[in-house]
């Protein structure tokens, strides 16, 4: 989504984009990085609750937990939309408020200004500015406590054994890298308006998230997959062997020649005979063969055993 929002004026065709097209995507490009660290804080918290009552969140609070991000989008480029409204438009028909494209210090895109005083698009810049180290800052507070949990994990604290530790150290490092570089950018940003490196900093999230993620070895099996065209190979149902397992080994509730039918096809033309009558009635009675365990234990011969039984 951000990616398509940076893109629009080489969506547009034009050496030089039309003010409507400028205007669209410097009110959406006001609501990116609100989205992303609203993203990143759900993202950590939800987390922290996973491994604090796993199994326990609610539908409701994951549905809010996902929609917050678009719908913090929403809000500031809305204010974007109208701080535009309120600038007045230069001969050209661009609007004051608007940094353009193809100047020296921003030669792909359109957004609000941030260097002019007593102006709308500046003063909606240094708030959201300003919200996103607010975010920053509570993102690295949730952090510490998910790396105590953590640290606690590991010292055999009661937390579930199907953890998978090597997904969350790798949340823990992107999180890291976009609240504190992130929250160093924007203070920068509210600095010197005229630096590149915030740029040069929204530039590598794409390739840091690839970095961290795309080499989760799941993902990584998932892809190889993928390129392979590899299908999931189906479970043979025919050459397996029928195996009998007895219901109870204690005489009271039932016999050890007690036993579970496998599972057959049953036929129009081949009906389905149940034979376990037939199997108890072959077997010797109950009382024999406690008479020849008590022979055993005593210590009779075996020829003994056997007459008893045939009597």
């Amino acid at each position: 989504m951000s990616g398509h929002i940076y893109s629009l004026l080489y969506y547009g065709g034009n050496n030089k984009p039309t003010p409507r097209l400028c205007k669209i995507q410097a009110a959406l490009m006001t609501g990116v990085h609100p989205m992303w660290f609203t993203a990143l804080l759900m993202l950590v918290v939800h987390v922290t609750l996973i491994l604090k009552k796993p199994g326990f969140l609610r539908r409701v609070q994951v549905f809010w937990m996902i929609i917050a991000p678009y719908l913090m989008f929403l809000l500031w480029a809305l204010v974007a939309v109208y701080g535009l409204s309120t600038c007045s438009k230069k001969g050209n028909g661009y609007n004051e408020c608007l940094q353009q494209a193809f100047n020296k210090k921003r030669q792909f895109v359109c957004e609000l200004h941030s260097y002019k005083d007593n102006d709308a698009g500046s003063d909606i810049t240094q708030a959201m500015s300003i919200f996103t180290l607010i975010i920053g800052i509570l993102i690295i507070g949730v952090e510490s406590h998910l790396a105590v949990d953590l640290h606690g994990f590991y010292k055999g604290l009661s937390f579930s054994h199907h953890i998978d530790i090597c997904l969350l150290v790798r949340v823990v490092f992107f999180s890291v890298y976009i609240s504190v570089l992130g929250a160093i950018m924007e203070v920068a940003r509210l600095f010197n308006h005229k630096s590149l490196v915030p740029d040069m900093y929204t530039a590598t999230l794409g390739l840091v998230v690839f970095l961290i993620f795309g080499t989760h070895p799941d993902v990584v099996h998932t892809w190889i997959g993928c390129l392979l065209c590899r299908r999931r190979s189906k479970r043979q149902q025919t050459g397996k062997a029928d195996i009998s397992l007895p219901l109870q080994n204690n005489y009271g509730k039932g016999s050890s020649n007690s036993y579970i039918e496998p599972k057959r096809r049953r036929s129009s033309s081949v009906p389905f005979v149940d034979n376990r009558k037939a199997l108890r009635a072959s077997a010797p009675p109950l009382w024999e063969i406690h008479k020849v365990s008590a022979a055993h234990a005593l210590g009779r011969p075996r020829s003994l055993q056997a007459t008893q039984v045939r009597e």
